[in-house]
């Protein structure tokens, strides 16, 4: 989770970070408002995370400018 995080609309952006998991499963990814309504800004991704250290990109592009 990070907070914080300004994003400007139709701007494509990547989200890297390194994951692992205790056995292969699926997460999901988002980015979205961290208060009532709690709506979507352009990214909402299941991945699939393996045992071993990877690191994983996903791009998207923003749906809205926010602050």
């Amino acid at each position: 989770m990070q907070y914080n995080r300004s994003l400007v609309q139709s701007k494509t952006y990547d989200l890297t970070f390194w994951a692992r998991a205790s056995a292969p499963r699926f997460i999901t990814v988002n980015s979205q408002k961290a208060s009532p309504d709690w709506r979507n800004y352009g990214l909402l991704q299941r991945l699939a995370i393996s045992s071993d250290w990877q690191q994983y990109t996903v791009t998207f592009s923003a749906n809205e400018t926010v602050s």
